[in-house]
């Protein structure tokens, strides 16, 4: 099975565009999360993504790749590729942005529940209990029971509930009130929302049917919550130096970036390969800028630091970003 059969011992990570790459993933491994989900990526993109190994580079953690498209993408194809990577594959039925929406993909799909669970059964088919979905309560209104039972006999590994309509995007309350409806459900089913510190984890777990939940955007500013949410179930309390957990979560994000830039094959004879992998550089270090900013959320005396993370251009800068923080962190000692 891709889950466990003890909801406690399934705390995953979600997929959250822009922010879970391979580095932070490997901070959710570190802290026990017990499936780390990618980024989710076009099923279209995959076709044409320089050195597709690399965003997808595995190591030693239960790993899902999250995949979208319109109903009409090829997911099969797709799916063949990628399962060479991961032990899972993901159908984004639940993203609420806009542009995604507007290609056809994410949460459009639950506006036609027929056509929604008809590409479902056809693509768990190829793939046997080796697919999962994501999906909200609903688009404009709470459907999950019509939802679900849409989907009963596909061969699913597991579904992912975001407890929010798509049209709520991230506002108002999680409705875990609809809950509920997924009782006796035969298929493992995981919820997500709202989920930001090891109390209410705890809750959820407790009293509602499910085979456990997802951490999104709390995990982004605090990757050892997976860690904290372990402790508390195991033992009910948990250890945490906020100040001190927060620096090393920087340092520790720097020196995966470090080890990622290094995965990047390049053969310096050639001048189109050199380009490439300039190019891969800079997108890898600009799109850290928003996580290290977020990672380093509320450490004391870090405006400096913080400006500094907004204009990382390349690995001397990163050097130097690592030695501020430790630093930083040795001062916090004294």
């Amino acid at each position: 099975m891709i889950l466990s059969t003890n909801k406690y011992e399934n705390i995953i990570s979600a997929p959250i565009a822009g922010y879970t790459n391979w580095p932070l993933r490997r901070l959710f491994s570190k802290f026990g999360a017990s499936r780390i989900f990618s980024e989710m990526v076009h099923v279209r993109e995959i076709f044409h993504k320089e050195h597709f190994e690399l965003p997808f580079l595995n190591i030693d953690y239960n790993f899902t790749i999250q995949l979208f498209g319109s109903v009409d993408d090829d997911f099969i194809s797709t799916g063949e590729l990628v399962l060479k990577f991961c032990d899972n594959i993901d159908i984004n039925c639940g993203c609420p942005a806009k542009k995604v929406i507007k290609a056809g993909g994410g949460s459009f799909w639950l506006k036609d529940i027929d056509k929604f669970s008809k590409k479902i059964f056809e693509i768990s088919s190829r793939f046997p209990y080796k697919v999962s979905v994501k999906i909200r309560l609903g688009f404009t209104k709470p459907q999950i029971a019509e939802i679900l039972d849409s989907i009963k006999e596909a061969k699913l590994a597991f579904i992912t509930v975001h407890m929010r309509t798509a049209q709520m995007l991230f506002s108002g309350k999680a409705m875990y009130q609809y809950a509920d409806s997924i009782k006796n459900y035969k298929t493992q089913i995981i919820l997500n929302g709202d989920i930001s510190d090891p109390f209410f984890a705890k809750e959820v777990l407790d009293n509602y049917d499910c085979s456990g939940i997802m951490i999104g955007r709390a995990a982004i500013i605090d990757p050892s919550i997976f860690k904290k949410i372990n402790e508390f179930l195991s033992f009910g309390s948990y250890f945490e130096d906020e100040k001190l957990q927060r620096i090393n979560n920087c340092i520790d994000y720097i020196d995966n970036l470090l080890i990622y830039l290094d995965f990047y094959p390049i053969n310096n004879k050639e001048t189109k390969d050199e380009i490439a992998y300039l190019r891969f550089l800079r997108n890898s270090i600009v799109e850290s800028r928003k996580i290290l900013f977020s990672l380093s959320k509320k450490i004391p005396f870090s405006n400096k630091i913080r400006e500094k993370i907004l204009k990382i251009l390349n690995r001397e800068d990163l050097f130097e970003l690592k030695e501020e923080f430790s630093q930083l962190k040795s001062n916090f000692k004294l």
